[in-house]
């Protein structure tokens, strides 16, 4: 039983390893934590330039934002204070979306490009 376990773990970690992307239900983790939270917002850190931003509202090009971070950021803390919010990425929010929920952080390097808050447990394909 306890080896059973053991390869189940490793397959899970594998699968979650290969595709880049892991949730948890923290307020951050060693990197993010460098940002302050900012209640009712999404933020976010790039390991690269050890730097911290910020959204609050909608946003169809990160590359937009102040400093320019489309495809840039690795991880992401939803510190909303009602919505979850769609991570795409793609511009105006097409390509694959991801779910942040309220309260979890998200590891996805290099890859956002727009963002959409919502209520729904599940993201549109355009904004």
């Amino acid at each position: 039983m306890f080896k059973s376990k053991k390869i189940l773990f490793s397959c899970i970690a594998t699968a979650a390893l290969g595709v880049g992307i892991m949730s948890f239900n923290n307020n951050a983790d060693a990197d993010l934590g460098q940002c302050a939270v900012k209640s009712g917002s999404t933020r976010f850190f790039d390991n690269e330039t050890n730097k911290c931003g910020y959204v609050f509202g909608n946003n169809t090009d990160w590359g937009a934002l102040p400093g320019g971070w489309n495809n840039r950021a690795d991880s992401f803390g939803n510190d909303g204070t009602t919505s979850n919010n769609c991570l795409y990425d793609g511009f105006s929010c097409h390509g694959t979306p991801m779910l942040l929920r309220r309260g979890f952080i998200l590891f996805w390097a290099n890859t956002v490009s727009s963002n959409r808050w919502t209520t729904a447990t599940s993201c549109v394909t355009s904004c």
